[in-house]
């Protein structure tokens, strides 16, 4: 008997399904399970460059010279003097202090080499240095790792600085000064018969008086002008005549004061003070390699210092590093109150409060706090009236720490989101010369790790969301912020500005997006991709790259070409006679297709970006999604 065959169904195509991952606002996140599912705001396995915004992330701007110094030196410190209209920038190297405030070439711009034209032997550059005569604030320094505090006092606004191998300075918002024992005094002369010697001592014909001829300042009139002195002993009189060096005057005046300097008993100097910070209108100082602080009277920049012995505070032991004021909402004794803390190398806070030392019944210690061991002198910011510490637990804030053990501190840091790189960046780059800095006008929190014979990594925070990122190619040493902007100083000897232009320095760089892995729902299925699409907002046309990952593999794809940025109304991008100066480009938006390949069953979309113009991108990446057809799956 015939039996008919047995009808087969064909195989029904597998439906394609999309999964959506919306932009990391909540940053890159190094502290959770793999494969724990994404709740609440989008974050990032990857997230070079991009900074998270409160609605997206967007593509930072590049960094361009301000400054290069005259020669291939660290820059150690930068600093401000804010006073009024009156603005400075320094830099500091290794032997020198400069103004950078305003400078005649970024960059020592060589154009090239020329023959001699009157026919000698030999060649001439033709070019601009950048630092120019005038940019030259102060030299002969030992270290140029200054650390300042701008202190007004009753006849002024000076800006005191420090670093623990130089003698000491008091810039009066003119000229720098060496902050020595007596000062710094002006000594004026008239007739001078033969000239004077830095350098030199100098004394009375009558009075017997002697100094030491810190600067001459040559006069108006010939034969007269006035000397610099530190070191006097004696007193000048009016009318007498001065020797020595070599120089020669007929007549001189009683010698004025120009700046006042701190006297520390013993052989100690303004050169054993590594960190200087001012505390209810009085000024203190770290010594180095100790546990003392030194304090002045109030509404003083020189005079007698004394000692605060803190060694019996401090139970680990190790060297005091900084102070600074802190606020706290209450106290002991009420309502507001701002607080002085000394921090220890080794992590203890120590908290005192009163108006000032020599206050016997005023001044009391509120209490010692750990707060895990603070990575450098410039390992911290204040936010407000708190104060935050880049140690090896995490970037911890002290408010947190007065109220947490120390054993419980990690998950309370405000980097608990990227606990896992900060671990390795502390276990890989090491526990001293990190340096953070406040930025308000971008909301950006920049902490700087060393960097060794590693690739340089700048981390970057959200400083209302506390969305983390990382940053390539910034190698800083220091940080500040001035006017606005934020600069860096560099081992190679530039300043440079942040968040300028679309390179750094004429060096490309690429934003690369990778989410948290996700299953999409599916854990058990495997998940074939097909399309990616990126949905983009930017200033310019760009040249994205997409590509999908799957089970944790987080390798990153070689980087897209440079797009070309067509002709705009930038400076050194602009058509002339044609393009309207200034005016601002259209936004655009994107939303392209690319196919992608690969399986798994856990995916992530990689989104790549390279900027390498003049001109920024400043991309905002709004989502990005897969589309994927699903394997078989297995229960």
């Amino acid at each position: 008997m015939r039996v008919p065959a047995r009808q087969v169904a064909a195989p029904r195509m597998r439906e394609a399904e999309p999964v959506t991952f919306s932009a990391p606002t909540a940053g890159w996140v190094r502290n959770r399970a793999l494969a724990l599912p994404q709740n609440g705001p989008q974050g990032a396995t990857v997230l070079e460059n991009w900074f998270p915004t409160a609605t997206g992330a967007i593509l930072r701007r590049g960094s361009g010279p301000k400054a290069e110094m005259p020669t291939e030196t660290p820059v150690l410190s930068i600093f401000k003097y804010v006073v009024g209209n009156k603005r400075k920038l320094f830099a500091g190297t290794a032997d020198a202090i400069y103004d950078v405030t305003t400078i005649a070439s970024p960059t020592n711009s060589i154009v090239g080499e020329l023959p001699d034209e009157i026919g000698e032997v030999g060649s001439y550059s033709v070019g601009e240095n950048s630092i120019q005569p005038e940019n030259i604030a102060w030299t002969g320094t030992l270290g140029g790792n200054w650390f300042t505090v701008q202190f007004s006092v009753t006849g002024g606004v000076y800006l005191i600085g420090v670093n623990g191998k130089s003698t000491g300075f008091i810039y009066d918002g003119a000229a720098f000064y060496p902050n020595v024992k007596g000062g710094v005094w002006a000594l004026s002369y008239k007739a001078r018969t033969a000239p004077f010697t830095k350098g030199a001592v100098v004394t009375g014909g009558t009075s017997l008086a002697t100094a030491t001829i810190l600067d001459v300042v040559i006069g108006a009139v010939p034969g007269e002008g006035a000397l610099l002195l530190t070191g006097i002993t004696g007193t000048f009189q009016n009318n007498e005549a001065i020797t020595g060096g070599g120089g020669a005057a007929t007549s001189a005046s009683v010698a004025s004061s120009v700046v006042p300097g701190v006297t520390f008993p013993g052989v100690l100097t303004s050169a054993d003070m590594a960190f200087v910070w001012s505390y209810k209108n009085a000024l203190y100082f770290a010594q180095k390699d100790s546990l003392s602080a030194w304090y002045l009277p109030v509404d003083q920049i020189g005079g007698t210092a004394t000692e605060l012995p803190l060694g019996a505070e401090f139970g680990q032991g190790g060297s005091l590093l900084v102070g600074q004021a802190w606020s706290l909402n209450a106290s002991g004794q009420g309502g507001l109150s701002e607080q002085n803390v000394f921090v220890s190398s080794e992590g203890e806070a120590v908290v005192f409060q009163g108006p000032h030392p020599s206050v016997t019944n005023g001044w009391s210690k509120v209490g010692t706090y750990r707060i895990g061991t603070p990575m450098g002198r410039r390992a911290f910011i204040r936010a407000g009236g708190d104060l935050v510490f880049a140690t090896t637990i995490g970037f911890v804030s002290l408010s947190t720490a007065v109220q947490v053990d120390l054993a419980a501190l990690a998950p309370k840091a405000v980097s608990f989101a990227i606990e896992d790189a900060w671990n390795e960046a502390v276990s890989q780059r090491g526990r001293t010369d990190w340096v953070c800095c406040l930025w308000p006008e971008s909301q950006m929190v920049a902490i700087a790790t060393p960097t060794g014979e590693m690739s340089p990594l700048f981390l970057v925070s959200n400083a209302r969301t506390g969305a983390w990122s990382p940053f390539t190619n910034w190698n800083a040493l220091c940080m500040e912020v001035f006017e606005g902007s934020m600069y860096f100083g560099t081992p190679n000897g530039f300043v440079m500005q942040a968040m300028v232009g679309g390179t750094d320095m004429d060096t490309p760089f690429t934003g690369t997006y990778m989410p948290l892995f996700s299953d999409a729902g599916k854990p058990t299925g495997m998940k074939i991709a097909r399309i990616a699409r990126s949905e983009l907002i930017s200033a310019t046309e760009i040249n994205e790259r997409l590509s999908c990952r799957f089970d944790f593999d987080d390798t990153i794809p070689a980087p897209p070409d440079v797009a070309p940025v067509p002709v705009g109304n930038e400076w050194d991008n602009a058509t002339w006679n044609e393009s309207v100066w200034s005016a601002e480009r259209a936004k655009i938006v994107s939303k392209r297709r690319h196919s992608v390949a690969g399986n798994g069953y856990r995916l992530a979309p990689v989104l790549q970006v390279t900027s390498g113009a003049v001109v920024p991108l400043d991309v905002q990446i709004v989502s990005l999604d897969v589309t994927y057809q699903t394997g078989d799956t297995f229960t």
